[in-house]
């Protein structure tokens, strides 16, 4: 039987929280769950997409981890220092959005808006280039610098004819050729 019971402050026990981590539920954290990222940009490949975001706000703790999640489908987990990440094994011709989650030690954080759509296996949109207009022909011109006069134009000199050799007559070799 107990004889004596002896009362202890709550600041004595700590808690465990649902990540498994032990916490002291009277200290003050020292970060908070990372922002949402913005929205990511997705590129279509054939079963697969490529979906890039920037790093959000990181809520004071390192970012450990990203979750990008496609709809209808398709999931993929990456490093904290990654800013891009390839899911695979989507279905061509479908429709795909992706949403980019992080996570810290303190947990995930809300996800971001979603990406632009992308069909994988579909054509990829042309996309129209602002800067881009239509080659212009210059015609090449010869320059003569300033500080040379003009140069005359220039005659071929004449050149020395060859003297051909003189006809020979069949079974004779020429001149200066033994005979065989």
């Amino acid at each position: 039987m107990v004889s004596q019971l002896k009362r202890v402050p709550a600041s004595a026990f700590e808690a465990i929280d649902e990540s498994g981590l032990m916490h002291d539920p009277n200290s003050a954290q020292a970060g908070t769950i990372p922002a949402a990222p913005a929205a990511p940009h997705a590129l279509a490949l054939w079963t697969s997409a490529a979906v890039s975001w920037a790093p959000p706000a990181n809520g004071g703790e390192p970012i450990l981890s990203y979750t990008v999640n496609g709809s209808p489908g398709g999931q993929v987990v990456v490093g904290g220092g990654a800013t891009s990440a390839t899911v695979t094994g989507l279905t061509t011709g479908v429709s795909y959005t992706f949403k980019v989650t992080a996570t810290n030690v303190v947990g995930p954080g809300p996800a971001s808006p979603p990406s632009n759509a992308v069909v994988p296996g579909g054509r990829l949109p042309v996309l129209p280039n602002p800067t881009a207009s239509p080659p212009v022909r210059t015609p090449i011109q010869q320059s003569t610098p300033a500080s040379q006069p003009p140069s005359r134009p220039v005659q071929a000199k004449p050149s020395r004819q060859s003297r051909a050799a003189p006809p020979h007559s069949a079974g004779q070799a020429p001149a200066g050729v033994p005979h065989l």
